[in-house]
C-alpha cells in the first residue's frame, strides 16, 4: 500500500514538473494545447517516475542490505567472542584456563558428582538452562615432557595457589615444551562434557575446589 502511494506521489509531482518543463522548452501549455501534448506530456512524466522510482527502490534495498549485513555481521561477532570465553566439549585444559580468565573466574569452581552415587567428581564451568544441560570437567594436572625445572615448578606452585588462571595460563605457555597441563582422565569423564541436568546427582555440597589441583 505504501510503495503504490508512493509511486503515485511521485508520478504526479514529476508530471507537473514535466508539464512545466514541456512549456518551458516546447509549447506553453497555458496558450493552448493539443491531444499530442497531452500524450506527449504524460508519456514522458511517466517514463521518468518508473526511472524514479526504480531509482529509489534500489536505494531502498541496498539500504536495507547494508542494514541486514551489519546486524548479520555483529551476530558473528557476538557469536565469536560467546565461543572465545564459553567453555565448550573438546576444550584442552590451557583453553579453559584462558576462558576461565576472559570471564573473570578463579580457578576455584564448584563440584558435583555425576551418573551414580559413586559417580565421578566433574567441576562445574557452566550451565545451560535453556538447554537443560551442565558443561563440567575432570581435575587437571602439572605434566612434565622431561626433567622438572625447579625454578619454573616453584613460580607455577605458587601462582597456581592464588587461583589467577591468566597467570597460570601466561606462565604454563613460557614454559612449552617443558611442561603443561592434561586432564586427570576418568572413563566416564575424560575430558570437557555437556551433560543432561539430570545426570547431576542430587549429593551433599560437594563444595568447591581448584580445578588446578
Amino acid at each position: 500500500m505504501t510503495n503504490s502511494a508512493d509511486f503515485w506521489l511521485i508520478s504526479i509531482t514529476l508530471s507537473l514538473l514535466m508539464g512545466l518543463l514541456y512549456s518551458l522548452c516546447w509549447q506553453d501549455l497555458r496558450e493552448g494545447y493539443g491531444f499530442r501534448d497531452i500524450v506527449n506530456v504524460w508519456f514522458t512524466s511517466l517514463i521518468i517516475a518508473v526511472l524514479g522510482y526504480a531509482i529509489l527502490l534500489k536505494a531502498r534495498n541496498r539500504q536495507l542490505q547494508y542494514v541486514y549485513q551489519a546486524a548479520k555481521a555483529k551476530q558473528k561477532a557476538e557469536e565469536e567472542e560467546w565461543r572465545k570465553r564459553t567453555p565448550m566439549p573438546g576444550d584442552n585444559p590451557i583453553t579453559i584456563l584462558e576462558k576461565l580468565a576472559l570471564q573473570g573466574l578463579r580457578t576455584r569452581l564448584h563440584r558435583v558428582r555425576l551418573f551414580e552415587d559413586n559417580g565421578p567428581i566433574a567441576f562445574v564451568l557452566r550451565e545451560d538452562k535453556a538447554a537443560a544441560t551442565v558443561v563440567v570437567a575432570p581435575e587437571m594436572e602439572i605434566v612434565w615432557e622431561d626433567d622438572i625445572d625447579p625454578e619454573l615448578d616453584g613460580r607455577i606452585q605458587e601462582v597456581r595457589n592464588k587461583e589467577d588462571p591468566a597467570e597460570l595460563t601466561k606462565l604454563l605457555k613460557s614454559g612449552l615444551g617443558k611442561v603443561g597441563m592434561k586432564w586427570i582422565q576418568d572413563n566416564q569423564l575424560p575430558g570437557v562434557m555437556e551433560v543432561p541436568q539430570t545426570q547431576v546427582k542430587s549429593t551433599p555440597n560437594l563444595g568447591e575446589r581448584r580445578i588446578t589441583g
